[in-house]
């Protein structure tokens, strides 16, 4: 029985083959895959997300909130991952074809029911980019396509073997839920941790009795394999939960790490490419924090320049 994409509420799950998927979506596929073997497919139905409404739009956040993300199909090949994008049931679908060979980041965030796999690689002369959204009750299948983009990405660049020793003693000074989650979720079983800087929320006083926050909580992993940021997020009205955003950067795709010196603190400037194509994140850490990054951009090596 082929798959249906009627359901706002059905979590992510599995298929076998593209025998199980609707016929266009298969055709589809099967036209891109040729002989490459298949490794897993994954369906991700529709959601409700609380929408962006930018523009003239910004008045219906007030009235419709909620706004339903596309299906998505996902199929992990040896070489690449594809995914069909169906904005609406019984529209023709968009291909995205990502080559691991040509991956720069790889993110995946979850904050409550809500998650999302996001990549960004250089396909077309360009930066291009793709958020695919999930609802978290089967966040595994999607932690298990990351590690594999992770893996193919490794293999690829051909990075030495990893030490003997993955110094996780170097978490220990991390709150409970960062030296929890970062050995145990995050780190690939053979990644050694070579440096960390923790930096807390950054805050800034506005009109006395107000603050606005400049940047989330943030913890910065230098590894084997990855130039690693975990964030945590807090949900609005409930500081006893918390999300967690975690972006890999593959060290093979790490130009240059730059910092800027500005009035409310550092800027980290992290440049990822391939050739003339890149694209600068930025990570904003306090003036207490330039030592550990001057030691971080030493480690990795790829030094840029300090302003």
């Amino acid at each position: 029985m082929a798959a249906s994409f009627q359901s706002t509420e059905r979590f992510a799950y599995t298929v076998a083959s593209l025998d199980d998927l609707e016929p266009t979506i298969a055709a589809l596929l099967r036209a891109q895959i040729k002989d490459e073997p298949i490794r897993k497919i994954v369906i991700a139905p529709r959601q409700q997300r609380l929408g962006r409404h930018t523009g003239w739009r910004r008045w219906l956040a007030g009235l419709l909130p909620w706004q339903l993300t596309p299906s998505w199909v996902l199929v992990l090949t040896s070489e690449r991952l594809l995914v069909a994008e169906i904005a609406k049931p019984g529209d023709t679908p968009i291909l995205h074809s990502i080559p691991t060979a040509r991956l720069l980041t790889i993110e995946l965030g979850v904050l409550l029911l809500v998650g999302w796999l996001s990549c960004s690689w250089v396909g077309h002369g360009r930066v291009e980019t793709i958020q695919i959204c999930f609802n978290t009750v089967s966040d595994a299948y999607f932690w298990e396509i990351l590690r594999a983009l992770c893996r193919d990405s490794i293999r690829q660049s051909e990075a030495p073997a990893a030490p003997s020793e993955r110094h996780l003693e170097r978490l220990d000074s991390l709150p409970f839920m960062y030296r929890s989650l970062i050995p145990y979720r995050q780190l690939l079983k053979d990644e050694c941790v070579k440096a960390v800087i923790y930096q807390p929320a950054i805050w800034e006083r506005r009109f006395l009795l107000f603050r606005r926050r400049l940047s989330p909580t943030t913890v910065v992993l230098l590894s084997n394999y990855h130039l690693m940021l975990t964030s945590g997020e807090k949900v609005s009205g409930n500081p006893a939960t918390h999300g967690v955003i975690v972006r890999y950067y593959p060290l093979s795709r790490v130009i240059a790490l730059n910092t800027e010196k500005t009035t409310k603190g550092i800027q980290l400037k992290i440049q990822v490419g391939i050739g003339d194509v890149s694209e600068t994140q930025i990570v904003f850490l306090e003036r207490e924090m330039q030592d550990d990054v001057h030691e971080l951009i030493h480690q990795i090596g790829r030094t840029g320049k300090s302003e």
